[in-house]
C-alpha cells in the first residue's frame, strides 16, 4: 500500500482589470493591485503588451503530455 500524498491547496484565483484612456491601456491585479501601463498610446518596448507572442505555444506540449498518460 502506498503512502497518501498531501497536496497543498492552490492559491486563490485572481483576475486582472483593464481600463482604457485614449489608446493607452492600464492593468491591475484584482482586488488590491496597483494600476500600471499595459500598453501605452505610443508603442514602447517597456510595455507589458510587448511580452505577448503570436501563436499557439501550448497545444503541442499538451498533446505530448496526454500521449504519455
Amino acid at each position: 500500500m502506498s503512502a497518501a500524498r498531501l497536496v497543498a491547496p492552490s492559491p486563490a484565483p485572481f483576475l486582472f482589470l483593464h481600463r482604457q484612456t485614449g489608446k493607452a491601456i492600464y492593468k491591475r491585479k484584482s482586488p488590491d493591485g496597483e494600476w500600471y501601463v499595459f500598453r501605452s498610446s505610443h508603442r514602447n518596448r517597456s510595455d507589458e503588451s510587448m511580452k505577448l507572442k503570436y501563436g499557439d505555444y501550448v497545444t503541442g506540449k499538451q498533446n505530448r503530455i496526454k500521449a504519455r498518460l
